[in-house]
């Protein structure tokens, strides 16, 4: 028996066609903007960078520190020299430039969201003045959230930070008052071993300078389990018997995060669980981990920005609100921190 082909009949045809155009308007639907969780923080936090980076930019041209129109093409003030005395390492440019997109702030909001923080918790934060536009991301969203840190801030900077010896992050954090009223609990001279290893005399006393007149209490102890165990105790005071619900690490500072070796098992994002690799080591960030306080760790930023929508050294930079991270929903396998990359040195 041979097989002839048949005609589908014209009504057939029809529902198959009305059914294609439901599933089309569903998709489009389903792509038009909708307000992201957390979007009014979001928004907030943004705003808040644009107008603490304006500042910083106002006082660097008033101290005749010239912003380099190749390197900073956005004109930011926060992408500091290549070299300086208080230069500790090298940098990755495009990092410091992806980092001072005022949308970093809403990206802070997610991760601090994820860490389940309510207004009037206290986090700890430790940080180096290596990437002052993370620095500021960070306060913007605390703010934002109403969340309080108590920081401790190692103070020389890697390549393009805020390595200019008259404008350290002590100045910018003093410069943002206005907008941002948090200052360092104490400050290190930061560097190898967080005593300045590897820096020049002179550098080590533009920073202790930097230290006295921004008039924070000076840390320094050659030990670096002794340096950890002030950075914990003066966390532990400054929280005046409040619970500490999380700590906040930012770049790769010896005494906050660990040495080189640990950094493998302290993952960029959020870390629950001590590994046991870690117990042979002490720092801030694994003794916080043994004492149950989860860690954020906000290291590879340039693979954040590209897994949450926002652009790796944008010129222009993005207005404040722009971008997926503020006004669209994202997957849930976007939305996942635990294990993503986050930031770089």
């Amino acid at each position: 028996m041979k097989w002839k082909p048949g005609r589908i009949p014209d009504a057939v045809l029809f529902v198959i066609f009305i059914i294609s155009v439901a599933f089309f308007v569903a998709v489009l639907l389903s792509e038009s903007p909708r307000k992201a969780p957390y979007f009014d923080e979001k928004l907030k936090a943004s705003q808040i960078m644009d107008r603490a980076m304006a500042l910083i930019k106002e006082e660097r041209l008033k101290l005749g520190i010239p912003i380099d129109p190749i390197n900073d093409p956005n004109g930011t003030g926060l992408i500091g020299h290549q070299f300086s005395p208080i230069t500790s390492e090298r940098g990755d440019l495009e990092e410091k430039l992806t980092s001072t997109n005022p949308n970093m702030a809403a990206l802070m909001v997610k991760y601090l969201e994820k860490l389940k923080l309510k207004k009037g918790d206290v986090v700890a934060v430790g940080w180096t003045g290596s990437y002052p536009g993370l620095n500021l991301a960070l306060l913007s969203a605390l703010h934002s959230m109403e969340i309080e840190p108590i920081i401790i801030t190692s103070l020389s900077s890697s390549m393009w930070g805020a390595n200019d010896p008259q404008l350290t992050w002590l100045d910018m954090e003093r410069i943002v008052q206005s907008v941002l009223p948090y200052r360092s609990a104490a400050a290190s001279i930061g560097g190898k071993d967080d005593i300045g290893r590897g820096l020049s005399p002179q550098g080590i006393e533009l920073l202790k300078e930097a230290i006295e007149r921004n008039g924070v209490l000076f840390l320094y102890e050659e030990d670096i389990s002794k340096n950890v165990e002030k950075r914990l105790a003066i966390y532990r005071d400054k929280a005046a018997g409040k619970p500490i619900r999380a700590y906040v690490n930012i770049g790769y500072g010896r005494a906050s995060l660990g040495p080189l070796e640990a950094i493998e098992y302290i993952r960029p994002g959020v870390n629950r669980r001590i590994k046991k690799e870690l117990f042979q080591w002490k720092s801030v960030a694994i003794e916080m981990l043994k004492d149950k306080i989860p860690v954020l760790n906000i290291v590879d930023i340039r693979m954040a920005a590209a897994r949450n929508g926002l652009p790796v050294a944008p010129v222009p930079l993005p207005r404040p609100g722009e971008g997926k991270l503020c006004l669209l929903y994202t997957s849930d396998a976007a939305d996942e921190l635990d294990g993503v990359d986050l930031g770089g040195r």
